[in-house]
C-alpha cells in the first residue's frame, strides 16, 4: 500500500473537519487506515480527533501509539498520545510522552504547558514551575491547537482543571494569559 497517495484524501478529512463534518471526516481517516494501517498521519489525525471525546480515549491512545511505534519523532503523535493517557488517568505515562515530545521539539510549547500541569497533577509541584518557564515565549495563538487562551482545560477533567489552576503559579498564569 506505500505506493497509493493519500494526500487527497487526507485533504478530504481535514476540509471535511474543518467545515464541521467531524463523522466525515473520521470515516475518511478509518477508510484510509483500513487500506494502509502504517499511515502514520491518519493515525495521528484520527488520534487528535478522538482525544475530544473522552469515551474515545482509549482508542485515541492505541492510535498514537501507532503511530508513535512507527515514527517516533513525531511530535504531534507523541502530544495526542500524552493527551489521551490524561484522559485515561495514567499521568506518569503522559508526563513522560510530553516529555518525549518535547526532546524531539522543544519549541512545541503545547507539550511543555501540558507536562506542566500534569506535573501538578502528580503533585511534583517543586518541577511544575519549571518545566513551564522552559517553553519558549511565542504569540498566544501559537500555544494551543485552536488559538484559544484556556484550550488546556478541554484536556482535563473538571477536578484536574481546578487542582492545576489553583496550583499555578500568578506569574506562570499571566505569561501565558491563562485564567487560573
Amino acid at each position: 500500500m506505500a505506493n497509493i497517495d493519500f494526500s487527497k484524501k487526507l485533504r478530504s478529512a481535514e476540509n471535511r473537519i474543518t467545515a464541521g463534518d467531524i463523522d466525515e471526516g473520521e470515516r475518511i481517516y478509518r477508510r484510509i487506515l483500513a487500506l494502509d494501517p502504517e499511515n502514520v498521519l491518519a493515525l495521528v489525525n484520527l488520534g487528535g480527533l478522538l482525544i475530544a471525546g473522552a469515551e474515545n480515549s482509549m482508542e485515541a491512545a492505541a492510535l498514537s501509539q501507532r503511530a508513535v511505534a512507527l515514527d517516533p519523532e513525531n511530535s504531534v503523535a507523541l502530544v495526542n498520545l500524552g493527551v489521551s493517557q490524561l484522559h485515561c488517568g495514567e499521568l506518569e505515562a503522559a508526563c513522560e510522552a510530553f516529555c518525549g515530545a518535547i526532546e524531539v521539539n522543544a519549541d512545541l510549547v503545547l507539550a511543555h504547558e501540558r507536562r506542566a500541569r500534569t506535573l501538578i497533577l502528580l503533585g511534583r509541584l517543586e518541577e511544575a514551575p519549571t518545566a513551564a518557564r522552559a517553553a519558549p515565549p511565542r504569540d498566544r495563538s501559537t500555544h494551543f491547537r485552536k488559538g484559544q487562551v484556556d484550550e488546556w482545560r478541554e484536556v482535563f477533567t473538571p477536578e484536574q482543571s481546578l487542582a492545576a489552576s489553583q496550583a499555578m503559579p500568578a506569574d506562570l498564569c499571566a505569561r501565558f494569559g491563562w485564567t487560573c
